[in-house]
């Protein structure tokens, strides 16, 4: 959590510096961790075309605080999340689907394309 916060706030100050694909993949991510990414993306003019969470563990309630960051500002989502191999279980959810179908379903979402494969 403390390191992918930390890269977070270096960028913060110097958004445009972030590149256009990002991959935090293979990292556990607590539930503060994704709420600042998801609060991150909402809170800046987006450039970001893809975010790979792929092989990423996320903490109880982490499915749900990455997309309640994103939710104020949804046309700042990446255009396409890559959650592969990554488990979206979360207590809070029985069907993690349905926090990603929610916010899909917001009116100035434009998120085009979610990778969900090999989830048990």
């Amino acid at each position: 959590d403390s390191e992918v916060i930390e890269f977070l706030e270096k960028f913060s100050s110097k958004p445009e510096h972030l590149p256009d694909k990002l991959i935090l993949g293979g990292n556990h991510i607590g539930h503060n961790g994704l709420r600042q990414l998801g609060n991150f993306l909402s809170n800046r003019v987006s450039s970001l075309e893809m975010l790979e969470l792929d092989f990423v563990y996320f903490s109880s309630g982490g499915l749900r605080a990455f997309f309640e960051g994103l939710q104020d500002n949804p046309q700042n989502a990446p255009k396409h999340l890559n959650f592969a191999d990554t488990d979206l279980y979360d207590e809070d959810y029985l069907n993690p689907t349905m926090a990603i179908s929610e916010f899909l379903l917001r009116p100035n979402c434009s998120m085009e394309r979610i990778l969900i494969e090999n989830q048990d």
